[in-house]
Parts: structure tokens; sequence; C-alpha cells
């Protein structure tokens, strides 16, 4: 078994949010796909032991969290950044977390999955975390397009309580907003995937 390595004060808040009861309630099918408490233990997890590395996000970057698969950072890591400034109190930035350790959790399973499948999974994830902390209604960045896509996954999440899989219906229509956002659009084409390489656990 691989040996927990020292994480920096960054790293243990990505930790705690990913192993307290902030994804206590994330048990959901998206298509083919399982989102589960279970497997964001497991992105914990390998946090813990230095296979998925926590940096802190460059300033002037919009988002409060990026993930990359080995294959996509420069240090040829799975990489998990975040924002300095990440607390859990910020539900936002911690919503961002859970969204992103999503993709980590794709990765860990080498998964290949359209990209709106993807995104559409990590948005539903995200949805769920908002309805835990009592949000009435999917809260406003002022990003009209990304609004429009977190409007739609708070919906999916409002009915449903508990482990539930997300209707085909529903599905189609998150589908729909996320290829609507510029940022997705740009890479959607009938044969563009997101191609997880996987997570390399260390010796």
């Amino acid at each position: 078994m691989p040996t927990p390595v020292k994480l920096s004060p960054l790293a243990k808040q990505v930790y705690y949010i990913l192993t307290g009861g902030d994804t206590a309630y994330c048990n959901f099918h998206f298509g083919t796909q399982l989102v589960s408490q279970a497997k964001f233990l497991d992105v914990a997890w390998y946090i813990s032991v230095g296979a998925i590395q926590v940096t802190e996000m460059p300033s002037g970057t919009g988002t409060a969290a990026e993930y990359y698969p080995c294959t996509a950072h420069p240090d040829k890591k799975a990489t998990l950044q975040v924002k300095a400034s990440l607390n859990q109190a910020d539900h936002i930035a911690a919503s961002n977390v859970i969204h992103e350790a999503t993709h980590a959790m794709q990765d860990i399973q080498r998964l290949i999955l359209a990209q709106e499948d993807a995104e559409a999974a990590a948005f539903v994830a995200q949805a769920v975390y908002f309805h835990y902390h009592r949000f009435l209604e999917a809260p406003q960045t002022g990003d009209s397009a990304s609004d429009a896509i977190m409007k739609v996954a708070f919906d999916i999440a409002s009915a449903n309580v508990g482990g539930f899989t997300v209707d085909p219906a529903d599905e189609e229509r998150l589908r729909k907003v996320i290829i609507a956002h510029p940022h997705y659009q740009s890479n959607i084409d009938p044969v563009f995937k997101y191609r997880f390489p996987g997570v390399a656990i260390p010796p």
C-alpha cells in the first residue's frame, strides 16, 4: 500500500470537502456513470497518497477549481488546481471542488465519455451539493450560460432525494444546455470524447 503524504493546507481543505458530509447525498446514475460518496472518498484517498496532486491555481483564473488528467498537465501528473482562497464555508467555491473531483473520479475509472456526459455528471453532483446545503434555488454567478446549466442540474436534483437515476429526458435536457455553452460548444463534434487516461498509484 502507498504511504500517505503530508498534505498542504490547500490539499487538506479539498480532502475535508470530499470526506465530510458535503458528499453525503451524492449518489446517482447519469447514463452509465455512477457518482457516489464512496467514489468521492476514492478521490480523497488518491489525494492522500499523492496520486492526485493539489496545487494552487494561478492568479487571474476565473473558476475556483480545475482538474487536469496526467496527459493535460505539464508535470504529467493528475492535478487538481484550486484557488489559494478556498474555504469550506464558501459554498460556491466548494461546489467547484465537487464538480472537478467528479472529473477526477471519471479519470480514476479511465472512462471514455462524450464531453457533455462528463460535464453533466459533474454539474448534477454540484447541484446535489447545493441541495445538501439547503439552497432554495440554483445560485447565480452572472455567467448566463453557466447559470442556465446549473438551473437545469438543480431542477434535476430537486426532483430526487438520496440515490436516484437521472431520467433519460432530463439527461437530454441537460446535454442540450451544456452544448449551448460557448466553452463546451467549440469542443462538441460527433467524435469528440473525454478520454481519461487513469491515475497512477505510487508504489
